[in-house]
C-alpha cells in the first residue's frame, strides 16, 4: 500500500477536460507516495465537474485527502491561486488536467526534499510529446536558471515544486495574464533568490502538448497572450534594477516576431518588431535585434546563445 507523504499538495486546476482528465488523477493515485490533491475546476462548461466529483468518491481515502473546488472566474492563474489558499503542506507542485507523471515521482520528490533540507525549490526533466509526436527530454539545467527560464521557459508547470510559502512570497500566480503565465511566475520566483536542487534520475513527468491547450497550435492565434507575459517581465527586471535581463526579454520579443513572420502574420510581425526596436537606443543592439528577427524568421533556431552575450 503506497503510504501518504504529509509533505506535497498537487494543485490540478480543470477547464474542459472531461476526456482527459481521468488519466492525468490515475497517475497522481498512483503514486508511491501519495499526496495531497486539490482539483480546481475552473467554470467548465462540459461534464468535467461530474466527472472528477465521481473521481474523487471513487478513489479518496485516509492516505489520499482530495478536495474539489470551484473557480467561477476564468483563468488557470487564478484556479491555481484558489488551490494554493487551500494548501496546507510544505510543498506544492502545480501539475496540468493533460499531462501524466509515473508512479515514482512523488517518491522522489519527497527524498529529495529530505535529503537536501535547505532547498525549497526543486526541478526536474520531463518528457515532452508535441503534437508532431516526436518526443523529447526538456532539461532543468544545474545553473543560470534565470537566463534558461528567459530563453528556454524552463520553470514551466510540470518542471518543478517548490515550498509553499515560496509560491505565496512571490505573490503567487498572475491572475491577469493568460498565456506563458508560469514563464512569469518563474521570473518572480527566482528573483526571490531561492536554494534551488535538480532530480537526477529519470524523467518521471510526461508532458502532452494538446491543440486546445493555452498555447495551442501557433502563436499568431494570440498575440496578447504572450506579449503581455514579456511585458510584465520586463517591468519586472526594470523594477529590479537588472536592466540586462530586461533587454534579454525584449529579444525574446524580436524572436517571437520572427516567429509570427514564419506563421504568415506579417502585420503583427512588423508591430512587434517596431516595438521591440522602440526599447533599445543603441544603434549596435537594434542591429543585433535585426540580425535576432531575420535569423529566426528564415528558420533558424537559438540565437539567443550568439545574441544574448552582445545584447
Amino acid at each position: 500500500m503506497a503510504l501518504a507523504c504529509n509533505i506535497v499538495t498537487i494543485v490540478v486546476p480543470v477547464f474542459n477536460r472531461s476526456n482527459l482528465v481521468v488519466e492525468t488523477l490515475d497517475s497522481i493515485a498512483c503514486q508511491t507516495a501519495l499526496p495531497s490533491l486539490i482539483i480546481v475546476d475552473n467554470n467548465s462548461t462540459d461534464n468535467t465537474m461530474s466527472v472528477i466529483t465521481k473521481w474523487a468518491q471513487e478513489n479518496r481515502k485516509k492516505n489520499f485527502p482530495i478536495k474539489i473546488l470551484s473557480e467561477p472566474n476564468q483563468g488557470a492563474a487564478r484556479a491555481r491561486n484558489h488551490g494554493l489558499s487551500e494548501v496546507d503542506t510544505p510543498w506544492t507542485l502545480f501539475f496540468d488536467s493533460d499531462d501524466i507523471m509515473h508512479p515514482c515521482h512523488i517518491q522522489n520528490l519527497v527524498c529529495n526534499i529530505k535529503n537536501k533540507p535547505k532547498a525549497n525549490l526543486i526541478g526536474w526533466n520531463v518528457i515532452v510529446t508535441p503534437l508532431s509526436g516526436k518526443k523529447y527530454i526538456k532539461h532543468f539545467p544545474r545553473k543560470q536558471h534565470m537566463w534558461h527560464n528567459i530563453f528556454n521557459g524552463i520553470m514551466s508547470t510540470q518542471q518543478y515544486a517548490a515550498t509553499t510559502s515560496l509560491f505565496k512570497k512571490c505573490g503567487g500566480w498572475n491572475p491577469e495574464l493568460t498565456g506563458w503565465d508560469d514563464y512569469e511566475l518563474g521570473m518572480r520566483l527566482l528573483l526571490c533568490k531561492p536554494s534551488i536542487m535538480r532530480i537526477k534520475s529519470k524523467p518521471a513527468i510526461e508532458v502532452r502538448c494538446q491543440a486546445n491547450s493555452i498555447t495551442g497550435t501557433s502563436f499568431k492565434s494570440s498575440p496578447a497572450k504572450w506579449e503581455n507575459s514579456l511585458n510584465s517581465c520586463q517591468t519586472i527586471f526594470q523594477q529590479a534594477s537588472m536592466p540586462r535581463y530586461a533587454r534579454y526579454i525584449n529579444l525574446k520579443r524580436a524572436v517571437l516576431a520572427a516567429i509570427y513572420k514564419k506563421e504568415g502574420d506579417t502585420a503583427n510581425s512588423k508591430r512587434l518588431m517596431a516595438f521591440s526596436l522602440s526599447n533599445e537606443r543603441n544603434c549596435w543592439k537594434k542591429l543585433l535585434l535585426h540580425f535576432a528577427f531575420n535569423y529566426t524568421a528564415c528558420g533558424g533556431r537559438g540565437i539567443h546563445w550568439l545574441i544574448a552575450p552582445l545584447i
